[in-house]
C-alpha cells in the first residue's frame, strides 16, 4: 500500500524548529484528538444509573506524527533520527508546539515516544513522533501583548475564560478592576506583572505576592471584558492568553 502523503507540505513546528528541518514529512492519516473531562464514576447499589464527580478538569491529549523522513545533507537516516531525538526527547518542560493544519493555535507539549524507524532504505525511512499536550490550546492572537487604556476593552472569542498576564504600570496603592472584580495592589514602585495562571506577581524576578491584597486573580471571562482603575497609573499591558479546546 502505497502511503498517501499531503501534496503542500504540512509540519509542525516545537521548541522554535520546524519538522522540515529535518526532512519529515506528515502524513495525511492522523487524528486530531479532542480532551477529556476528568470525572469520576460513582455507581449506587440497587439505584439505576451512575453519579458522577466532576473534577473540573480536563485531561491532557497525545498528539501523533506519522511521518516519511528523507535523508538530506549526505546525513543516513539514523544520523537524522538521532538529531530528531535530540531536539525533541530532551527539552525540558513544556514547550509551543504549532501545527500548520491549523496555525491559528499553538499547544504546550512535551515529547516522551518516538517509535523506532523504520528503515525503508538508506535514504528514506518512517516513524510516529507522539507529543503529550495540555487540553487547552492557544489562540496566537491572544497571546500578542495588548496595551489598554482607562475604561478600554477586550472581546475574548474563545469558549473559555482565559488567564491572562497583566502588567501595571505605576505607584503606590492601586484598585485594578477587570469587569466587577476588584484587585487591590499595595505600594507598587514602578510596576507590577500578575500572572493569572501561575497565581503570582512579580517584578523582574522578584516576587511581589505581598503586594497584592486580591485572591484568588481574575480571569477574563467569555466575550467582553473592561480594565478601569483608581490610582497612580501610567500604563497597562495585558496579555489575554484566549484558549480553547
Amino acid at each position: 500500500m502505497i502511503e498517501r502523503v499531503l501534496k503542500i507540505p504540512n509540519y509542525f513546528q516545537f521548541a522554535g524548529k520546524k519538522s522540515t528541518d529535518f526532512g519529515m514529512r506528515i502524513l495525511i492519516d492522523r487524528v486530531f484528538p479532542i480532551p477529556e473531562q476528568d470525572v469520576e464514576r460513582i455507581p449506587t447499589t440497587g439505584v439505576s444509573g451512575d453519579n458522577f464527580i466532576d473534577k473540573d478538569r480536563y485531561k491532557n491529549i497525545t498528539m501523533d506524527y506519522p511521518v516519511n523522513i528523507q535523508a538530506y545533507d549526505d546525513l543516513t537516516i539514523y544520523e537524522i533520527y538521532a538529531e530528531i531525538s535530540k531536539w525533541i526527547r530532551f527539552k525540558r518542560g513544556y514547550n509551543k508546539l504549532i501545527d500548520t493544519a491549523d496555525e491559528r493555535y499553538y499547544r504546550l507539549a512535551r515529547c516522551f515516544n518516538m517509535t523506532e524507524i523504520i528503515n525503508v532504505n538508506n535514504w528514506f525511512g518512517r516513524t510516529t513522533i507522539s507529543f503529550d499536550c495540555k487540553p487547552f490550546k492557544y489562540s496566537i492572537i491572544g497571546s500578542q501583548v495588548f496595551n489598554i487604556e482607562k475604561g478600554g476593552r477586550l472581546n475574548n472569542v474563545e469558549i473559555f475564560p482565559s488567564n491572562p498576564v497583566i502588567t501595571i504600570f505605576g505607584n503606590g496603592d492601586i484598585n485594578f478592576f477587570v469587569n466587577d472584580y476588584k484587585v487591590v495592589l499595595k505600594g507598587i514602585k514602578d510596576k507590577i506583572t500578575i500572572d493569572t495562571g501561575l497565581q503570582i506577581a512579580y517584578k523582574e524576578g522578584v516576587l511581589l505576592n505581598t503586594s497584592v491584597e486580591t485572591y484568588p486573580y481574575p480571569q477574563l471571562a467569555v466575550g467582553e471584558n473592561r480594565f478601569t482603575w483608581t490610582g497612580n497609573v501610567t500604563k497597562v499591558e495585558v496579555t489575554p492568553n484566549w484558549r480553547t479546546i
